[in-house]
């Protein structure tokens, strides 16, 4: 998955460039979302482990390199460090709580453990995320899609 990262972190910088910052945004998150309800939720053997830890990995790790672009966009350069401290902690708070709900969903299916609940939490607001980028780039451009940003 780390492989994955770098090599989507490294690459998908390049892409951005062509689609835009907020598209690429909004595509690492939803095919990141994805790969969990899609890949992740059915992987029942070693290789289709490693394809949604490739898949995942990639476009994770996309996310995470284009996230600071866009808050350049949106916010400028002067304001840069102050926005991405907020976000990433806003991010912190996430992580938080995302253990211990995980937690509770499992053990909600004792005594056959299952994580079917964790991948649909997990997946599911991740999907949900992309929307909101989404939506962030239908107010930047005023409802035209077309616009490159």
């Amino acid at each position: 998955m780390n492989g994955a990262s770098l090599v989507g972190r490294l690459s998908l910088g390049f892409i951005t460039d062509r689609v835009g910052r907020i598209n690429m945004l909004f595509i690492c998150a939803f095919v990141s979302g994805l790969s969990i309800l899609c890949i992740w939720s059915f992987a029942t053997t070693v290789k289709i482990i490693t394809l949604f830890a490739v898949v995942y990995g990639f476009t994770c790790g996309g996310y995470f390199s284009v996230i600071p672009s866009v808050i350049a966009d949106i916010y400028g350069l002067d304001r840069l460090t102050t926005v991405t401290g907020l976000l990433y902690g806003s991010i912190g708070f996430g992580y938080l709580i995302g253990s211990p709900v995980s937690a509770v969903l499992l053990d909600i299916t004792s005594p056959n453990t299952s994580y079917i609940y964790v991948f649909i939490f997990s997946g599911g607001t991740m999907t949900l995320s992309s929307f909101a980028v989404f939506y962030l780039k239908y107010w930047r451009s005023n409802g035209r899609w077309w616009i490159h940003g």
